[in-house]
């Protein structure tokens, strides 16, 4: 695509007259960005993930195309951008040369968690475990659920723990889900206590020390996927 252009996603459904739920993600909206009807706006040169969801009766099927973005469709050259924390250009430089990027926000609220995230250019697929401490009671040691509830929910997760072996007040499944729903973390997410159904062993290869490793049994409906 060309810088200003924008062109609409085309998704096809079968049988056809379906009523799914279709939403959609750009996984970098400063180059291109994505209405939720699926019109793509290119922004400036570089490329993103467009991650396209479907909704059939609480399932979701997602895919995603990289969209790349070049040159003013006028000719002209494009206004570097200005202000921000992003710096689009070290960060292609970084990547063809292999070497890691640090995204650094000074926003520490949920639209800067959000740009963090998009800028990532990587869109979740499957089930997605957001792994956090619930805190300790009444009001310690766990982040504010408005501050991660826009990116928890815009990845469909669930958030995921384990109840403490040192005791207090998450010692128990009933206890735990007791303190995510006081520090406010039901409301904005399923929460799945991994060891609520009891322990699964995972063989550890090679250990200096150990042979196996003692993790929740729910543990088991969560697969890894690595980038």
């Amino acid at each position: 695509m060309k810088t200003g252009k924008t062109k609409n996603c085309k998704v096809m459904i079968k049988p056809s007259e379906a009523k799914d739920k279709i939403s959609y993600l750009s996984g970098h909206p400063a180059v291109v960005s994505v209405n939720n009807r699926g019109k793509l706006t290119a922004k400036r040169s570089g490329s993103a993930k467009v991650t396209v969801t479907v909704n059939r009766r609480g399932k979701k099927k997602s895919t995603w195309m990289k969209v790349r973005v070049t040159g003013s469709s006028s000719g002209k050259q494009e206004n570097p951008p200005s202000g921000g924390d992003e710096k689009p250009s070290d960060d292609q430089n970084s990547e063809a040369a292999g070497t890691p990027i640090v995204y650094v926000t000074r926003n520490i609220d949920s639209a800067g968690l959000m740009k963090v995230y998009q800028a990532l250019q990587w869109a979740s697929s499957g089930k997605v475990a957001v792994k956090l401490s619930t805190g300790e009671p009444p009001a310690s040691n766990y982040l504010d659920p408005d501050l991660i509830r826009e990116l928890v929910q815009s990845v469909d997760g669930t958030i995921v723990e384990c109840n403490t072996a040192y005791g207090g007040s998450r010692a128990s499944t009933a206890m735990h889900m007791q303190v995510a729903k006081d520090h406010g973390f039901t409301e904005i997410a399923d929460v799945d206590i991994q060891d609520a159904e009891g322990s699964m062993e995972i063989p550890v290869k090679n250990g200096s020390r150990l042979s196996v490793n003692y993790v929740g049994k729910n543990f088991g409906h969560w697969s890894m996927q690595r980038k």
